[in-house]
């Protein structure tokens, strides 16, 4: 994790653990009721399969099976 959040703070000028509680805060922000695709980078979708998995970042790969919303989100 301290090379990948190093990594990050060079690249995006926000740390680690600000970059996952803005995707977390994103995720917090749909709404519940409605099916939704989200678009995004290669970093994004391994934070968000993490968050949704509960692994650790380094161990989310991209790829994303089926994420069911009554099993993740509620």
């Amino acid at each position: 994790l301290e090379s990948e959040s190093s990594w990050h703070e060079y690249i995006c000028e926000e740390s680690f653990n600000e970059f996952k509680q803005r995707v977390e805060s994103f995720l917090d922000s749909l709404p519940k009721d409605k099916d939704i695709l989200i678009c995004s980078h290669a970093g994004t979708i391994r934070m968000l399969n993490s968050i949704l998995t509960n692994k650790i970042y380094e161990n989310s790969y991209l790829k994303i099976e089926y994420l069911d919303k009554v099993d993740i989100l509620l």
